[in-house]
């Protein structure tokens, strides 16, 4: 089936109603009397109106009937996409704290009773203090640990341990000053490094008896008669 545009329509309009008005009548004649843009509109309007009435066409339809005399022109859709980016959650890794022994175990290194469970006891003394009595002035040396660890103790030109020259590369002019603010003072850890090189002061588990039985052989001794 083929379709007209309104124009086409509005020529035929305009033959059907000029016809007989000239002898030699033109294939597309225009009348005298409508040459004013507003009676030329309300034609198109009408014959507008006529081909939505016999066709049932839409207005996209019409104006696609105007732009082509056969077929009515294709529409295209643009559809648009936006993707998010996911979102991970990263979960922080639990840190294990340590487990304190359930019982009492003898000669375990400890700061306070309370690391020899079941009524055990942590024996030293100044427990949990930089150890200054590892380093021994005058000690034949190969290294600082020869020299209780103190770092810059071993003299290499002599051999020797030099404690007191050692403290004062850490900035101890006065040795008096060692100790009395730094030896008997500085609390540690095993697992601090506040010494400069020397051990950290512990103690040893004691544990009941019952905890920690005699290795010691049991004699048995009879009467004589």
């Amino acid at each position: 089936m083929y379709y007209y545009s309104p124009i086409v329509f509005l020529n035929f309009f305009l033959i059907s109603i000029s016809s007989g008005t000239s002898a030699e009548k033109d294939p597309f004649p225009i009348p005298k009397n409508l040459e004013t843009d507003e009676l030329l509109l309300a034609l198109e309007a009408e014959v507008t109106r006529t081909i939505r009435e016999e066709l049932s066409a839409t207005d996209d339809e019409l104006q696609n009937l105007e732009g082509s005399g056969n077929y009515p022109v294709p529409t295209s859709t643009t559809t648009s996409t936006t993707t998010q980016k996911p979102t991970t959650t990263t979960q922080k890794p639990k840190i294990k704290k340590p487990v304190s022994p359930s019982k009492c175990i003898h000669d375990q290194e400890c700061f306070k009773d309370a690391e020899c469970p079941g009524g055990g006891k942590c024996f030293g003394s100044e427990l949990g203090i930089c150890d200054c009595n590892a380093c021994v002035t005058n000690r034949k040396c190969e290294n600082d640990g020869d020299c209780g660890g103190l770092n810059y103790a071993c003299d290499k030109e002599t051999g020797l341990c030099d404690c007191v020259k050692a403290f004062h590369t850490h900035g101890y002019n006065l040795f008096v000053k060692v100790l009395l603010t730094f030896c008997h003072q500085t609390k540690c850890t095993k697992s601090t490094n506040n010494c400069y090189g020397l051990p950290c002061r512990v103690g040893k588990c004691r544990c009941p008896s019952s905890s920690n039985p005699s290795s010691l052989p049991v004699h048995y001794f009879t009467t004589g008669k």
